[in-house]
């Protein structure tokens, strides 16, 4: 099934599905648009927002540079990974480093990589979240100290 003929298949519960977000989509655009923020958008971050439901007000790049992260550790495995899906970025991974095979050196180095990055951002957001939540911050004392001295460790390592 092509993702173009996707909504021709749908069945009547998905399609009232969809007609009851539609409703609930135009709905939270109309308490934006009620919102003191919302009167301090450019022209072409309004239009944005009636066209598309959301402004990109900021790039990725941005993003990562303001936020808590250190972007110097995010930057390019974001890059990588957003990335991936386009032919040329693909192409241009496969003359830079080897091949997409899965026994490429540069490829298992990749994914290590990557999942230090995911094990920094999941020790960040466990502590966020334990400090916003009380319950989370009682189930996370039950953790081992060991478990807490890894989690504390990685979000340091990677926030400012």
């Amino acid at each position: 099934m092509s993702r173009q003929a996707f909504a021709n298949k749908l069945s009547g519960i998905h399609l009232e599905k969809l007609k009851k977000e539609e409703h609930l989509i135009e709905e939270i655009k109309n308490e934006i648009k009620t919102s003191p923020f919302y009167k301090t958008l450019k022209s072409q971050d309004l239009w944005k927002l009636d066209s598309f439901g959301l402004p990109r007000l900021k790039s990725w790049g941005n993003l990562l540079k303001n936020s808590r992260l250190k972007s110097e550790l995010f930057e390019k495995m974001y890059s990588l990974y957003s990335n991936y899906a386009h032919s040329e970025y693909l192409s241009m991974i496969q003359i830079n480093e080897g091949s997409l095979s899965k026994n490429d050196i540069h490829n298992i180095s990749n994914v290590e990589t990557a999942l230090k990055l995911v094990q920094m951002i999941n020790s960040i957001t466990i502590l966020l979240l334990k400090r916003r939540f009380k319950e989370l911050e009682e189930h996370y004392n039950t953790c081992s100290d060991e478990m807490k001295v890894k989690i504390e460790l990685w979000s340091s390592i990677a926030t400012k």
